[in-house]
């Protein structure tokens, strides 16, 4: 479930290739204490804060097997210990067509900004 207003475009070029860009324009999100690969262990996770921000996600279907996602998230969240930060993150990632995972860009940041 998502909140905020956003938009999905898909796109299928005469190639074959396919690609789909979600968009969400403040929506909430929620920072917890941890990482992990299951949205439901989530809920067990402490939370360290939450405000409003905007998330960019595209997934590309290559007609060579490949696979791209590309996902970008920032935005302003109110820390529950006290403080406001600026959240940004970006990662890029192909899969190319034997499963094979290779990390383009990968990062996450948190920069206070007062109160």
């Amino acid at each position: 479930m998502f909140d905020g207003g956003g938009s999905t475009r898909i796109v299928v070029t005469p190639s074959g290739a396919v690609h789909v860009r979600d968009e969400l324009h403040q929506a909430t999100i929620v920072f917890y204490q941890g990482a992990t690969d299951d949205v439901c262990a989530l809920a067990t996770l402490p939370v360290l804060g939450r405000g409003r921000g905007n998330l960019h996600f595209t997934v590309k279907n290559g007609v060579n097997g490949s696979t791209s996602v590309q996902a970008t998230f920032g935005g302003i969240l109110d820390l529950l210990a006290g403080g406001r930060v600026r959240m940004l993150g970006v990662g890029n990632i192909v899969f190319d067509s034997f499963g094979n995972l290779t990390i383009r860009e990968d990062h996450f940041d948190l920069h206070p900004i007062g109160h």
